[in-house]
């Protein structure tokens, strides 16, 4: 430093020359910075503080129902290793906003980049999943049509090429984090994807017998967001990554899959979630199907009083109300129950979120498991069950109370006035009165009071108030001649 004040004084001329060589030298580091280089991400062995969100865990874990439905999934907690295949074809160009090798990586699992897929799953699991990764570029051998099956989703072939690619490069079992034989999930990003490549996440099927350095594929997902480089597309890449690695770890969507229009389950500002509409973060609904939530946060109300729950941004604290209050509770989380949280202007709800539009939600929630045809245990109201109301009319794994109102804040009340606080009927809609009041006492930055308390009566609506329902056009034949027994 001394140096350089010195040539700055007596010599000018060769403070020119270094002005020079500084400004080469700046040049060579913009050109290795949007490099194809896969060197390591500055900071990206730096971890988020946990103090800043108060990660900590000091129960058990609750068992999350998903880590093993259609197995094999991704884990949840622990350490992902994720390989991503920017996937370009014979007859596509690349776009001259398309992001670079390492800026794509930095974007994925840089977790010290907090727009990054690594810093939102380390934000939504409360530092109990880390997610890393390496970007590979591949110019596939054909056109794209020429991948495109006979069948929807025949995509294996186009993915054995690529895996086959790099199988001198990449040792595949260093994807496998829980030892299980299977990679627990790719991406595979398609540039230029037309309907065909369709974002996803499959399942290999087709060519069972195929492995790769003593591996078999498992959950892949086939990604058709574009590595743009504008604050949007960068956004939504992240999003739909999340998105699809839910997926992959065993969530389901919430969104009412095969509606062109008005697909959103659950609407307005309270509805956010991750696995209905990309927005927000996942619900606490969601994060305690993937074992997230400890014992000691989940409060399962059984009786009257004050629960205090924090902001689901720092923590995985929430209320759940069962409908059949002498069931133990690991059962209860696999049944019908009313799921209370509040949430804050924080983490990964502050793209959604701000101080006045803060509060509390209730989800009305079925997590029943039924098994297949074929032997799996699958959530019976999972919107790809068999016995799925695909009208999106009965029950669904979760809807919000008071859809598209918003959020509660202090004082406000739900009851058996409120639109969606009921138990479902034998015909799948909400009708039956919980005989229960929710009330939100007081709400800060850090955390909410609610108030519960049960009526003597938990009625269920008459023979006479179901028939009125048809009469009136809140039910269908379909709902009648589904049951007949119960007629």
């Amino acid at each position: 430093m001394n140096f350089i004040k010195g040539q700055l004084k007596h010599r000018p001329f060769r403070f020119y020359s270094f002005g020079f060589t500084f400004l080469l030298w700046l040049l060579f580091l913009i050109m290795a910075f949007f490099s194809e280089s896969d060197t390591p991400l500055p900071g990206a062995d730096k971890k988020p503080e946990r103090e800043v969100y108060n990660f900590n865990h000091d129960g058990t874990n609750v068992y999350g129902p998903c880590t093993d439905l259609e197995a094999p999934n991704a884990p949840s907690t622990g350490k992902l290793n994720v390989p991503t295949f920017i996937i370009s074809f014979a007859d596509t160009e690349r776009d001259p906003d398309m992001m670079s090798k390492r800026a794509i990586k930095d974007l994925l699992f840089n977790v010290a980049n907090e727009k990054s897929l690594s810093y939102w799953m380390y934000r939504s699991s409360y530092g109990q999943l880390e997610v890393d990764g390496s970007v590979y570029f591949y110019k596939a051998k054909k056109k794209m049509r020429d991948y495109e099956g006979v069948e929807a989703y025949d995509y294996e072939p186009l993915a054995e090429e690529v895996m086959e690619a790099f199988d001198d490069e990449i040792d595949f079992s260093d994807f496998d984090s829980d030892d299980d034989g299977y990679i627990d999930t790719m991406i595979f990003n398609i540039i230029g994807a037309d309907e065909y490549f369709y974002g996803s996440q499959n399942s290999w099927y087709d060519d069972p017998d195929f492995s790769i350095d003593g591996v078999q594929p498992g959950k892949y997902i086939i990604d058709d967001a574009q590595p743009l480089n504008s604050e949007s597309d960068r956004e939504y890449y992240v999003q739909v990554a999340a998105h699809e690695m839910g997926h992959c770890m065993g969530l389901r969507d919430l969104y009412k899959v095969g509606e062109d229009e008005d697909f959103d389950a659950m609407n307005g500002i309270a509805g956010s979630e991750m696995m209905d509409e990309m927005e927000g973060d996942y619900s606490q609904f969601s994060k305690l199907m993937l074992g997230w939530l400890t014992d000691d946060e989940v409060q399962i109300c059984r009786e009257d009083g004050e629960y205090t729950i924090p902001s689901s941004s720092f923590s995985g604290g929430c209320i759940l109300i069962p409908r059949d209050t002498d069931m133990k509770d690991s059962e209860t989380i696999t049944s019908e129950y009313f799921l209370i949280q509040y949430d804050t202007a924080n983490g990964n709800m502050e793209s959604v979120l701000t101080p006045k539009t803060s509060g509390v939600r209730i989800l009305h929630c079925d997590a029943t498991i039924d098994t297949d045809v074929y032997g799996e245990r699958i959530f019976r109201y999972d919107v790809q069950s068999p016995t799925y109301d695909e009208t999106h009319n009965s029950q669904r794994l979760v809807r919000l109370v008071n859809d598209g109102e918003g959020y509660m804040r202090r004082g406000d009340t739900a009851d058996s006035s409120t639109p969606g606080f009921a138990w479902y009927d034998d015909f799948g809609k909400e009708t039956i009165d919980p005989g229960i009041t929710v009330t939100v006492e007081s709400i800060n930055s850090e955390e909410a009071v609610i108030s519960i308390s049960h009526s003597k009566e938990n009625t269920k609506k008459s023979e006479d108030s179901i028939f009125d329902a048809f009469f009136n056009g809140e039910l269908s034949k379909h709902d009648f001649f589904i049951k007949p027994g119960l007629l």
